[in-house]
């Protein structure tokens, strides 16, 4: 069985790192496709190509790395468009799959350019680009530098993709996922170093994972994301709408923006949950940076954020828009002429400062609502963060049906206000004074419309609880 297998070497690849190898893989690939192993083995060693390998109609093939790494040309300016490869993403990237089925790679890694700073025109090969395929996995593949690991298209093949136990490093760009994927334990780092700061539009770095319209069923599970300048996640766009996108048991450090959910213009994305992740010092910003939100939904609907940990150690950064960061959880329309957010859960989020020398110099508002009809906000822990623990407005629209129920407010300056909301719900809302705590009332309300406000207690006090202070209709 072994004879069977298509080795790279015995194709004529040097795997030395200095020598033109595309030549020689190309010849491998060739013969992969008549082979009764389906099987191509990359030796350990490091193998230089000139230009993309393509992988065109295969199915049921396995490819093993064994710690192999590919170092391709993500920036070359003069692989363009060929007829075959119908973008410049796909003509600087290292593999080109192309009309595959159930496709396996494990154990290898690419690197790509580590230098080009513009990811948008220049630096935009992924190790892995797929078209019109589907079933393709990578386990245990890394990337370096280049643009992203994988950029998948949304043809009606590119679905069922999975990919796991793997890193991305120094990546420009962002990896791109069809319908039905699934990307679990993988870690998207950026160095700490100024390099990758953001300078205009197509320069510095962008987002991690990237959700396009139209894609569906899409989940991602116990990933890490540390240093990105801009989101961690995002799932965006303007044409059809996103469907049943779920992102659990993730870590994410010193992010520009967590996680994001956006409908651009008029389109509903809906079922997108954020659940059980840690955020530590997500949107707090500094120059070269973006200044977000910990987790953001934007013209959104029955979309999600439930028991999800956001941690700060420090200050928001005085470089960008405002001294503190703009909040934790941020829910809103694109634009006043545009979709609102609707059927809204925030439930069981911890929110909660472990430095910082005030809750108002950390974000001006823990929990965000503007523009927002249906909106639960439901035993959340606010501790130590925000001049508000909620904050409604209606800025870009009223806020219809917001409930806010079981809340913990602790060292926060004002725990909620409400501003031209209607029929809102404040009830069973509890209060922990601390020495940032505003001296004057805790519920304010601003030219709210049929308001519902009963059973707010501020607990730490000798004696029994007390109801908050009210103040406004």
């Amino acid at each position: 069985m072994i004879a069977e297998w298509v080795n790279v070497k015995d194709c004529g690849a040097s795997g030395y790192g200095e020598a033109d190898d595309t030549n020689a893989i190309e010849a491998a690939i060739s013969a992969l496709e008549t082979s009764p192993s389906r099987t191509l083995v990359f030796p350990r060693g490091r193998y230089r190509t000139s230009r993309y390998l393509r992988l065109a109609g295969l199915s049921d093939v396995t490819i093993h790395g064994s710690g192999a790494t590919i170092v391709y040309p993500s920036a070359d300016e003069s692989l363009i468009p060929d007829g075959v490869a119908l973008s410049i993403g796909s003509a600087r990237s290292a593999f080109y799959l192309l009309d595959c089925a159930n496709v396996r790679i494990d154990g290898l890694s690419w690197e790509g350019n580590a230098t080009e700073r513009n990811f948008k025109t220049i630096n935009q090969g992924a190790g892995v680009y797929v078209r019109n395929s589907s079933g393709v996995s990578l386990e245990s593949c890394n990337q370096l530098y280049g643009t992203a690991l994988l950029d998948q298209e949304n043809q009606p093949n590119d679905r069922g993709l999975i990919i796991s136990n793997g890193k991305s490093y120094g990546c420009r760009g962002v990896m791109t996922l069809g319908s039905d994927s699934r990307v679990e334990k993988h870690i998207f780092e950026l160095p700490t170093g100024t390099d990758y700061d953001r300078v205009g539009e197509d320069i510095g770095s962008s987002h991690a994972i990237y959700i396009y319209s139209g894609r569906q069923n899409v989940d991602i599970d116990r990933c890490t994301f540390r240093n990105l300048r801009t989101w961690g996640f995002k799932a965006s766009g303007t044409n059809d709408p996103i469907r049943n996108v779920r992102v659990s048991r993730s870590s994410f450090y010193s992010c520009g923006g967590g996680a994001m959910a956006g409908a651009d213009n008029n389109q509903e994305h809906t079922g997108i949950v954020f659940s059980e992740n840690y955020l530590e010092n997500c949107g707090l910003g500094r120059a070269g940076w973006t200044k977000q939100y910990a987790l953001h939904f934007l013209g959104s609907s029955g979309c999600k954020a439930v028991e999800n940990i956001i941690v700060y150690t420090q200050n928001a950064s005085s470089e960008g828009p405002g001294a503190a960061a703009l909040a934790a959880i941020a829910a809103f329309r694109y634009r006043a002429t545009t979709q609102p957010c609707e059927t809204l859960t925030l439930r069981g989020n911890k929110i909660i400062a472990l430095g910082g020398t005030s809750p108002g110099l950390i974000a001006n508002k823990a929990i965000y609502l503007d523009g927002v009809n249906g909106v639960d906000v439901r035993e959340n822990d606010i501790i130590g963060v925000g001049a508000s623990g909620i904050h409604a407005a209606s800025s870009s629209g009223n806020i219809t049906g917001l409930l806010a129920d079981g809340n913990l407010f602790q060292n926060v300056i004002v725990a909620m206000q409400t501003f031209n909301t209607r029929h809102s719900i404040l009830r069973n809302n509890r209060l922990i004074r601390g020495p940032n705590t505003f001296n004057g009332p805790q519920i304010r309300l601003h030219g709210d419309v049929g308001p519902t406000v009963e059973g707010n207690l501020e607990q730490g006090i000798v004696g029994s609880p007390v109801p908050l202070e009210v103040s406004g209709p």
